[in-house]
């Protein structure tokens, strides 16, 4: 199976603190899944793979062993579930 998918990029006001900086977001279009890949960098170094963000629950599937890192994740996951869903030409999850 065959995807579609669109890169978002993120304002650096959704940066999570603790050293995180979201950057973007890859969304599924087609087909159209509630899940998104948001690509981050921790400490100012580009991470490999990004976080699997549930954009129904708002959630982050991934998560930090520093409970400061998490928490700092954790309270970014539903803005920028927010700042995707109100974009121009966003798609309805």
């Amino acid at each position: 199976m065959s995807y579609k998918s669109q890169a978002v990029r993120l304002p650096g006001r959704l940066s999570a603190g603790s050293g995180l900086q979201f950057f973007e977001a890859l969304l599924f279009e087609s087909p159209r899944l509630p899940f998104a890949i948001v690509n981050f960098k921790q400490d100012g170094d580009t991470e490999e793979l990004g976080l699997r963000l549930d954009l129904d629950r708002q959630v982050f599937l991934d998560h930090f062993a520093d409970p400061g890192i998490e928490a700092a994740a954790t309270a970014a996951a539903p803005e920028i579930v927010r700042y995707l869903g109100t974009r121009d030409g966003a798609p309805a999850y």
